[in-house]
């Protein structure tokens, strides 16, 4: 089997899904009779990132014109020119889709398509009128001819039915890889250094308004006022940002009066030494709010090493990567219901809040005001979860399986959707 993953970035550009697709990409790789290759556009964070993907084949094309259609001539011509048997694409509205599309049609191939949140009614109404005039070009037709969508859970597979596609449906959840929890590391220790017997209750995911950090703000200054516990704790702020939103956060804390600090290139040294806020220098303790910068590898490591909680007050999402991978370290986790992670509350894993002020600020209380064991148990409960249920290896097996059935070489999944 010749498979075609497509995917408009493969750099930090793409968020938790440069992540998603590459993980999934390699566990394909090791399953007997399946060449995987991967096929992408070139932006200027992809230098920096070529390097995570060196283990497999990937091909990457140079695109022209707006940067939210991302046309490349030389990405159709490759199309045009191999042949493969089954096309996979990660993301939609852009020009990848479309070229994918029309050669899986001309080669009469299956054509898969995985929105990744991005048909979830949140998600359709950021940039509506873009996402309307692309739907009605191409984008409709694309995906009323896919062989068969993907839903990352139950809560998509309902937003791509509402949307009025009838296609089959596989229901197939994102995965992480389980880290080794004794393997040191030196700027986790440094960073923990740092806080000075604070604890680190994190965020870590892209800087986006969908995200709902505006309403984090305003949520830990209420809990800074109400909530004693939050003296022992800081809040980290860590990923990429989008659309300059990082910035407008860095006003909001100011306008509500929240000390804060901007960590950004920072090393296992640079961290003993770094000043606490707005550049004034640190005498004992660091400021009530971190900035903590893009966060990839080590640096992701050691602060999902050092946090003490983990939190996501998100708007819209597939399914995040961001909390699997809090449970894999063995984090207590806050999150909304739009995380589409249910069985974290069913398994005593998250705490429920939903993307409100008040409620984020008492999900936060009751976080903060929990026992050390509580907060124990309920990351153990994550991580157990995340055993059972989110490794790459079962994730790609069930993808696997959902190839052989569109190609006619197996019987169909049982995550397979058809009604």
């Amino acid at each position: 089997m010749r498979l075609a993953i497509l995917t408009n970035s493969i750099s930090t550009k793409a968020g938790g899904l440069q992540n998603i697709v590459r993980c999934l990409s390699e566990h394909l790789c090791v399953i007997p009779n399946i060449n995987v290759e991967i096929l992408s556009i070139i932006d200027k964070e992809t230098p920096s990132s070529y390097l995570d993907w060196k283990s497999l084949s990937l091909h990457l094309f140079q695109a022209f014109g707006p940067s939210f259609f991302n046309y490349s001539y030389d990405l159709g011509r490759y199309l045009r020119a191999n042949a493969f048997d089954i096309y996979h694409l990660h993301g939609i509205w852009q020009y990848i889709g479309l070229a994918g599309a029309r050669s899986a049609a001309s080669g009469r191939k299956p054509f898969v398509v995985s929105p990744h949140g991005m048909l979830d009614p949140w998600a359709l109404n950021h940039s509506r009128w873009k996402k309307i005039l692309a739907g009605w070009l191409y984008e409709n037709r694309n995906l009323r001819n896919t062989a068969c969508l993907h839903a990352l859970c139950e809560s998509e597979y309902k937003s791509i039915r509402v949307y009025g596609l009838r296609n089959p449906i596989c229901i197939i959840p994102n995965g992480v890889e389980l880290p080794d929890n004794n393997v040191k590391n030196l700027l986790a220790s440094s960073f923990s250094d740092y806080l000075d017997g604070r604890k680190l209750l994190l965020f870590l995911s892209r800087i986006h308004p969908k995200k709902g950090l505006e309403n984090l703000l305003h949520a830990w200054s209420l809990a800074i006022q109400r909530t004693p516990a939050t003296a022992d704790w800081v809040l980290g702020i860590a990923g990429w940002d989008q659309g300059g939103h990082e910035q407008e956060l860095k006003s909001l804390a100011d306008e509500l009066g929240i000390e804060w600090s901007e960590l950004g290139d920072w090393t296992a040294e640079s961290v003993r030494t770094f000043p606490s806020a707005h550049g004034a220098v640190r005498s004992f303790r660091p400021a009530n709010l971190l900035f903590l910068g893009p966060a990839f590898n080590e640096r992701k490591d050691a602060l999902l090493r050092s946090c003490s909680a983990f939190i996501l007050p998100s708007f819209s999402e597939g399914m995040p990567v961001a909390v699997l991978e809090a449970w894999s370290y063995g984090k207590p986790v806050i999150m909304t219901p739009a995380c589409n992670l249910p069985e974290g509350f069913t398994a005593g894993a998250a705490l429920k809040t939903d993307p409100e002020v008040g409620s984020i600020a008492l999900a936060i209380a009751n976080m903060l005001n929990m026992s050390e064991q509580e907060r124990l148990q309920m990351g153990n409960n994550g991580r157990r979860l995340v055993e059972n249920h989110f490794t790459w290896p079962e994730i790609a097996r069930k993808m696997k399986s959902v190839y052989d059935w569109l190609l006619g070489a197996g019987s169909k999944p049982d995550w397979v959707v058809l009604d």
